[in-house]
């Protein structure tokens, strides 16, 4: 028996039309189109093959993306080629990808490798370093790396960059709740003239946080 083309093989399992064109053979989990056409190969994705068919072989670092959202499409003028990044990226943009998805903790880059970073790894390791109580605040900090206070308040207390502070924060976090005796004893130690910045470091919150306890502004 006369064995056919790929090309033969491949095209008649692909339904065209104006729009995409849709890949009518088998598809795995997500979607994507499968073709096999070697014995000696597993199946192939079909969007990929028919991009090589017909602009050549892709570098194996780079996927390709589909304009159309669409994984069942084959058409090449529906692809672009990219990194997982750039795939993310795109998936972002369109808000097919959520920020707390594994995807995208998986693909987005860290640091100042992100697209939306304002920051370098020495601009966190200075904030961090530079952070003095009265002498130099976290606003001053803010002002200083053009950025809002609350992104300074997060570096500081490891929520932010946490992949390289590893959680290790330089202020704990002020909103942590604390106990009625916990408030009971900051307020104690204030009538016997403990400043306010000793009280803050002691029991590992912000100074203004004390300040709202001692000023029964705060309960916690």
């Amino acid at each position: 028996m006369r064995k056919r083309p790929i090309k033969e093989r491949f095209w008649e399992k692909v339904r065209k039309s104006k729009g995409c064109w849709e890949w009518i053979a088998c598809r795995d989990k997500n979607g994507y189109g499968r073709f096999g056409f070697s014995t000696e190969k597993s199946n192939v994705l079909a969007h990929r093959f028919a991009w090589e068919l017909l602009r050549g072989p892709l570098p194996p670092e780079f996927i390709l993306c589909h304009k159309c959202d669409n994984p069942a499409c084959v058409r090449i003028g529906h692809l672009f080629p990219g990194t997982l990044l750039d795939n993310a990226h795109d998936a972002m943009r369109k808000g097919r990808l959520r920020k707390n998805s594994a995807i995208y903790r998986e693909r987005c880059p860290k640091g100042e490798a992100h697209w939306n970073s304002r920051l370098t790894l020495q601009d966190v390791r200075r904030i961090r370093k530079q952070y003095k109580p009265y002498k130099t605040t976290s606003r001053a900090l803010a002002v200083r790396f053009g950025i809002s206070n609350r992104t300074v308040t997060a570096i500081l207390e490891g929520k932010r960059w946490a992949w390289f502070t590893k959680g290790n924060p330089v202020v704990k976090d002020a909103r942590r709740k604390l106990t009625d005796n916990v408030v009971a004893r900051i307020r104690h130690l204030h009538t016997l003239d403990v400043p306010q910045l000793k009280l803050a470091k002691r029991f590992g919150v912000w100074q203004s946080h004390i300040s709202r306890i001692v000023n029964r502004k705060r309960r916690t």
